[in-house]
């Protein structure tokens, strides 16, 4: 897992380092954004042994991870770099969906959005600068299930969830309730 993020850091510091090489770094948008939370179970076995009960990653102290509607699967980060519009080192605890980015990056490059187009996400270019507010609730159905759900990991289950400020409903399907 470290070997992963070190080699993660290497490549984003490489392809950063290119772009201001190639004098386009002012006008360049980088997004760094993670689709589900780490996997924070016991793996079936490890080499060397003697680990198996110690997962990879932690979501702390968010509940459960990967492949989980719970907390610890859906909150992830996200990181935006907007050359002379975003602070560096600011942060911001909007509540962002990646059906966003399309009609967000869309205003950020001043692009029109397309005639008749539709867009499931909403533009977040007011909330990225501290101008506005965020959406004010996220909607979410995942129809996964299988071997993770044997194994009994929390939270996975074929579900919907609508998260709105501090509060998250969840509906489990399928789970004899």
């Amino acid at each position: 897992y470290a070997a992963m993020v070190r080699s993660l850091d290497d490549g984003v510091g490489r392809l950063m380092k290119a772009v201001d090489d190639a004098g386009i770094a002012d006008r360049t948008i980088f997004v760094f954004f993670s689709d589900n939370g780490g996997y924070a179970y016991p793996p079936k076995a490890t080499d060397p042994k003697g680990f198996a009960e110690i997962p990879a990653t932690s979501n702390l102290p968010l509940r459960s991870g990967k492949a989980s509607l719970y907390e610890g699967g859906t909150r992830e980060p996200c990181l935006i770099v907007w050359p002379q519009h975003i602070q560096p080192g600011t942060s911001n605890d909007a509540l962002l969906h990646s059906t966003d980015f399309c009609p967000t990056l869309l205003t950020m490059c001043g692009i029109p959005q397309p005639e008749g187009s539709q867009f499931d996400g909403i533009d977040q270019t007011k909330t990225l600068l501290g101008q506005g507010p965020s959406r004010d609730r996220v909607f979410c159905h995942f129809p996964h299930g299988g071997e993770a759900q044997a194994r009994g990991i929390p939270g996975f289950l074929p579900g919907t969830y609508v998260r709105k400020g501090d509060w998250k409903l969840i509906r489990f399907h399928a789970d004899n309730a």
